[in-house]
């Protein structure tokens, strides 16, 4: 079982629901291309207590993966992005840069050529607030147009029954979870991201007061029949 997990774009909640995946599904982490400080991938295991791969690339700029890459020296090429075996982890989430559109290299890749390349089935995430039709199904239309399997959106935010409707009716997907609007600091640097073969051993207790409540959402927050279903788990996961 391996997930991709996009969005409509950067601080939309996509590391927070990979946490919740990996917490809940006991599924290892994969972020082909981090940019910027704090990694997500520290969050991740932070607060799933899951182990973690490293990224393909990794640079410290906050910013587009494509300038971070040329302010580096460096190049992003597609064939080195290498994904973990499913010998080594049959059940890994993946998570992307900003959202699908975002340039990676002068050649025009992107970050839907990326998931294009790794060909998993794909979960978007969106805030549920006004304007985020447009967004979700812009993203929506993009994955599809190139061939890839959209699982359903998750929404992050106060509930909206309206935009519920009319994403699941114009973007033609499913609504697989609605999430409340949780905050979180970065982890602190004693909890460095981990290997898959080095896995992290901090319970939630360990965590800075400001990410323990988060954490225990994570770790305890179960996930809903609907993201259970599209992704093909037993009732009981």
């Amino acid at each position: 079982m391996r997930v991709f997990i996009t969005g409509t774009d950067t601080d939309i909640g996509k590391t927070l629901i990979s946490a919740w995946l990996c917490a809940q599904l006991k599924a290892t982490y994969y972020k082909p291309i981090q940019c910027g400080l704090p990694a997500d991938a520290d969050t991740v295991a932070a607060l799933s207590g899951q182990p973690v791969w490293p990224s393909n690339y990794s640079f410290n700029q906050a910013v587009s993966p494509h300038l971070a890459a040329e302010q580096s020296g460096t190049v992003i090429s597609l064939s080195a992005i290498t994904p973990p075996s499913i010998k080594d982890t049959p059940a890994c989430i993946g998570e992307g840069a900003g959202g699908v559109l975002v340039p990676i290299n002068p050649s025009g890749d992107t970050l839907l050529t990326i998931m294009e390349h790794l060909n998993w089935p794909v979960i978007v995430v969106a805030r549920s607030t006004l304007g985020t039709i447009n967004h979700t199904c812009l993203t929506i239309q993009a994955l599809k147009g190139a061939g890839l399997s959209v699982l359903g959106v998750v929404l992050n935010g106060p509930p909206n029954p309206h935009n519920v409707a009319a994403i699941e009716y114009y973007g033609k997907v499913p609504i697989l979870a609605q999430v409340p609007l949780l905050h979180s600091e970065p982890p602190a640097p004693c909890f460095p991201a981990t290997t898959a073969t080095s896995p992290l051993k901090n319970k939630p207790a360990d965590l800075p007061p400001s990410n323990l409540a988060l954490a225990q959402w994570v770790q305890q927050t179960p996930l809903p029949a609907a993201l259970k279903n599209a992704m093909q788990l037993p009732a009981t996961c």
